[in-house]
């Protein structure tokens, strides 16, 4: 069972023990099954409710709904299991998924392998390790990004000169 470092508990909010959560930007799109168990620091807690803005989660606990019990968890790490997230349909998937996928272009060439996506507000970058020892930023758009094979471990991008 994999591992997620979501980020860091940065503040409460309120009085009935809600916590804010700022994302690492790569979960930015993550949805979380009902009752989800969080890792904070060596102990396990239930996900009572929660609600995303942008980076921010503002999420409160089973059993915890109180801003003295949970003043202790600000400045934590908050981790979840990839099983405690929610399915999405038939071929959507996470953008942190695509770490590690190899990278061909529209002939069948080897660019490289995914090591981040970006989200930079107006549009996502797939960051790759090109084969050439640099890096790459490839736009996450229809344009560029032709399909992504999910069994494969496989995206096909059409570049242009000058973009690789």
């Amino acid at each position: 069972m994999e591992e997620i470092i979501l980020g860091k508990i940065v503040n409460t909010y309120g009085l009935k023990g809600e916590l804010k959560l700022l994302l690492d930007p790569l979960y930015a799109d993550l949805q979380f099954k009902k009752e989800a168990k969080f890792h904070i620091e060596d102990q396990d807690y239930v996900l009572l409710h929660y609600q995303k803005k942008k980076l921010t989660v503002i999420f409160s606990l089973k059993n915890h709904q109180d801003i003295n019990l949970v003043e202790k968890l600000k400045g934590k790490m908050v981790s979840t299991a990839n099983s405690e997230l929610a399915s999405l349909t038939k071929g959507d998937f996470y953008a942190f998924e695509l770490l590690g996928f190899e990278v061909f272009d529209q002939n069948d060439q080897l660019i490289g392998r995914i090591i981040n996506v970006e989200d930079t507000g107006y549009q996502k970058l797939l960051r790759i390790e090109s084969i050439k020892d640099k890096e790459v930023l490839i736009p996450w758009v229809d344009f560029f990004v032709k399909s992504i094979a999910t069994n494969e471990k496989k995206v096909v991008v059409e570049t242009i000169e000058g973009l690789i």
